[in-house]
Parts: C-alpha cells; sequence; structure tokens
C-alpha cells in the first residue's frame, strides 16, 4: 500500500494546457494531456522521472488531446487520441536509449 503521509510534490509541464492521464511504468510518470508544438496545440505525452523531478520527454505523436494510456508488460506504452483524431500510438520504453514511436 502507498504511504499517503508524505506531502504531495509540484512539477512544472512546460506548454501543457490539459492533464488527462497519468501511468506508472517501471521508475517513470507518463504524463498524457494537450500542449503547444512547434506554435500548434497537439497531444502530448510528458515522460517524467520523479525522484529527479525531471521532465525527461516530450513526445508527439497525435493532432488531438492525449485521452488515455496503457502499459503492454512495461515494455511499451500506447497512447490514445482524442476523437477528432480516433488513433494509438504506440511507444517503445527504453529507459537508457531514449524512446521510440512505433
Amino acid at each position: 500500500m502507498e504511504d499517503f503521509s508524505t506531502p504531495l510534490q509540484k512539477m512544472s509541464l512546460q506548454d501543457c494546457s490539459e492533464i488527462t492521464c497519468m501511468i506508472k511504468v517501471k521508475n517513470q510518470m507518463w504524463v498524457g494531456g494537450r500542449g503547444l508544438s512547434q506554435g500548434k496545440v497537439k497531444g502530448k505525452v510528458y515522460v517524467l522521472d520523479t525522484e529527479r523531478k525531471l521532465v525527461e520527454k516530450e513526445l508527439v505523436g497525435h493532432t488531438d488531446v492525449v485521452k488515455s494510456l496503457c502499459s503492454a508488460e512495461d515494455r511499451y506504452v500506447l497512447s490514445g487520441g482524442g476523437k477528432e483524431e480516433g488513433k494509438i500510438a504506440i511507444w517503445k520504453v527504453e529507459e537508457s536509449l531514449g524512446f521510440q514511436f512505433v
């Protein structure tokens, strides 16, 4: 069971205008939502290192807001776009090598 006696921590997500979902994968927190990318509003996935309080990566693979995140055996993360787009992106989780859009 989680220890809820420790205080909550805040992290800033640059250019993030909306958070819609989160999932913990290995030692990372994946956050789905919407934010600016190259001057346009896009669906984004932020990969966070919560221990160091850093954004490791901002992944852009959707034109609409990211509505859902799902982990497949801690090797892949699937992100689902909103109804305007209706697509699923598959991200390969490789902590030491970065991230690949599959």
